[in-house]
């Protein structure tokens, strides 16, 4: 595996691959059809950047994009996909409209100031970790903002149950201040609301 995760490293460092993606096409299409008009765009998850490059190349020209992730060394103490990440988003981050905080999502909540226009969480899948991004994340979204949520739903191409499918069904698609907008395989977009 370290052998492989290297060589996909250094593909994408001389341009010969992208840095993977677990969401769709059509899901990366839904992302950036409610982008628009964003200032504050949060991303949870990071992984090899492929989304925060998509981000940052559909955002409004004055948006900040913060790209939150702890960014957990492997096996050799390198964490591959951060090497990634921060090749892909070299001349975003340059400009400063990309930051990224390497930290747990709800760890990281004041490294954000003010409220949050269009948020993408695809972080921990777990029951606890999706019920913290939840509690962390959900109220600093702005009404009329935009929370999108990977992993709400089985994929067509994963058979396997997350512990956020159950949490969006028990909680999330409860939640009074939020309306869903948009699905699209296992994402899920809505819009906030009400306080």
């Amino acid at each position: 595996m370290i052998g492989k995760s290297l060589l996909h490293t250094i593909n994408v460092l001389l341009g010969n691959e992208l840095p993977h993606t677990q969401t769709t096409p059509e899901e990366r299409a839904e992302l950036v059809r409610y982008l628009p008009g964003a200032k504050t765009v949060v991303e949870v998850g990071v992984y090899e950047g492929a989304s925060t490059v998509l981000l940052a190349a559909n955002a409004d020209s004055d948006a900040k994009i913060y790209g939150i992730d702890p960014m957990f060394p492997g096996r050799l103490g390198i964490c591959w996909g951060e090497m990634v990440a921060k090749h892909s988003t070299k001349s975003a981050r340059s400009t400063g409209r990309v930051r990224f905080v390497k930290l747990l999502s709800h760890e990281a909540s004041d490294q954000v100031a003010g409220l949050v226009d269009f948020m993408f969480i695809d972080g921990d899948h777990s029951l606890d970790g999706i019920r913290r991004d939840w509690e962390t994340w959900a109220p600093r979204i702005r009404i009329g903002g935009i929370m999108a949520l990977h992993d709400s739903f089985l994929a067509p191409n994963s058979s396997q149950t997350l512990g956020s499918h159950k949490f969006y069904e028990d909680v999330i698609s409860h939640d009074k201040r939020f309306q869903q907008i948009a699905r699209q395989d296992s994402l899920s977009v809505l819009r906030r609301e009400t306080i």
